[in-house]
């Protein structure tokens, strides 16, 4: 009988555990909803758009029964990328009360689309410098001097892309 009453307080306290993690995970998800709404759903059903300025704008929330997720500005160039261009991608990690940054700085070393021209894929190789901000801008590591000389050859985008975040998803900033 004793045995039956210890089953039962386990089996309770694990549907507790469970019913707790399962509304953790509901709030954190429901937190990317103004992000999603933002940006809606394109035609294969994932939450990205595109601007006049071909700059793309991507949500991804999180996936069960992962609790991150996170938001991305880029420029979508295809088949027009040549050696020597260089591309910026912004990763945004909503945390509690503030945001990470990433930023993907990539030299294009040489650009071909596999197939066709419509149906083709793009084959790139690159060389990418990986940078972390808090949401004010300050580094999260350390980075030597010919990588933040790549950082301040490319803060009109970067600061770009902070506008952009702004104006689409009301974040990082205030114009």
């Amino acid at each position: 009988m004793k045995k039956h009453k210890i089953l039962k307080v386990v089996i309770a306290i694990l549907l507790i555990i469970l019913i707790i993690f399962h509304a953790i995970w509901f709030y954190t998800y429901s937190k990317f909803k103004p992000f999603t709404d933002a940006v809606g759903k394109d035609e294969w059903g994932r939450y990205s758009c595109l601007d006049d300025d071909k700059t793309a704008y991507a949500v991804f929330p999180p996936k069960y029964p992962l609790f991150s997720g996170n938001l991305s500005v880029s420029d979508f160039r295809s088949s027009n990328l040549k050696s020597g261009d260089v591309l910026v991608d912004m990763i945004i990690w909503p945390e509690k009360k503030s945001y990470k940054i990433g930023f993907s700085i990539q030299l294009v070393k040489d650009s071909k689309i596999n197939g066709d021209e419509k149906n083709g894929m793009l084959e790139l190789s690159t060389e990418s410098v990986n940078f972390e901000l808090d949401e004010n801008g300050n580094f999260l590591k350390d980075y030597n001097e010919a990588d933040i000389n790549i950082f301040n050859e490319n803060k009109e985008i970067i600061d770009e892309y902070y506008s952009k975040a702004y104006k689409m998803w009301g974040i990082l900033g205030n114009s």
